[in-house]
């Protein structure tokens, strides 16, 4: 009888067994064990408990203060660099989320969803996907309605100049 872990990259593999699904194994299995040390030759870390988007920024803000200290970038420069190092806004609620196959059944297509959401940036915005999925999708079920809601608080936190909103379940 295999482990969880061993039970869950079964399920991955059984998943993915077209042509070219590699990127899609190989996506699940950098989640499932974490990036480690990127430059590195471990293959575990700190990654896994921050998550790779955070542990990214927190790489480039790191790399404009040596940039700055050197004096190797430019005012342009620099402003965009404190823009894309911005550290994102943490929404922390006690719901389940998330784009549940029966909703959406091809993984490669909740995946482009899921980036297409990572980079929503108004309401304007999250609305308007909201009735693409309606569209294409039908009703969303409860974890995606949940999702958007989710996607609505953090823009409005990020609006209002906050660093991370935080509810817990009691």
């Amino acid at each position: 009888m295999p482990t969880p872990e061993g039970q869950e990259r079964l399920e991955v593999i059984a998943e993915n067994t077209r042509l070219g699904a590699g990127y899609s194994i190989a996506m699940r299995d950098l989640e499932m064990r974490g990036a480690g040390e990127l430059l590195g030759t471990r293959q575990h870390g700190y990654i896994a408990s921050v998550g790779l988007h955070l542990y990214t920024r927190l790489l480039a803000r790191a790399v404009l203060e040596l940039r700055q200290e050197q004096g190797t970038i430019g005012k342009r420069g620099l402003e965009t660099l404190i823009e894309e190092a911005r550290m994102p806004v943490q929404v922390d609620l006690p719901l389940s989320v998330g784009l549940e196959s029966s909703y959406v059944p091809e993984q490669d297509m909740r995946l482009r969803l899921y980036r297409r959401m990572a980079d929503l940036a108004s309401e304007e915005e999250i609305r308007a996907l909201e009735e693409e999925f309606v569209d294409r999708f039908g009703s969303p079920p409860e974890l995606t309605r949940n999702l958007f809601y989710q996607m609505l608080v953090k823009v409005r936190t990020e609006s209002a100049g906050l660093e991370s909103v935080t509810v817990e379940a009691g």
